[in-house]
C-alpha cells in the first residue's frame, strides 16, 4: 500500500471520533510511512474525550500546537 492508497481508503469513511477522524487518519498515514501508528495508544469516542487526551498530554488546545 502507499500513502495515496491510505488517502483513497479513508476518503469515503464517515467521521467517527476514535475510529475515522482526523487524528486516526494521520495515524494511518504515519503507520504507512513508518510501520508505527502513534494513535493506537489513544482511546476515545467523543470530542470531549479527544480534547481531554490533548489536555492530558500537555496541550490546552489544538490551536496551541499549531
Amino acid at each position: 500500500m502507499s500513502v495515496f492508497s491510505v488517502i483513497r481508503d479513508w476518503s469515503d469513511k464517515p467521521f467517527v471520533y476514535g475510529e475515522s477522524d482526523c487524528c486516526q487518519f494521520v495515524g494511518a498515514v504515519v503507520e504507512e510511512m513508518t510501520g508505527n501508528n502513534p494513535m493506537r495508544q489513544f482511546q476515545y469516542q467523543s470530542k470531549s474525550e479527544a480534547l481531554a487526551i490533548i489536555r492530558q498530554i500537555g496541550r490546552a488546545s489544538c490551536r496551541e500546537r499549531v
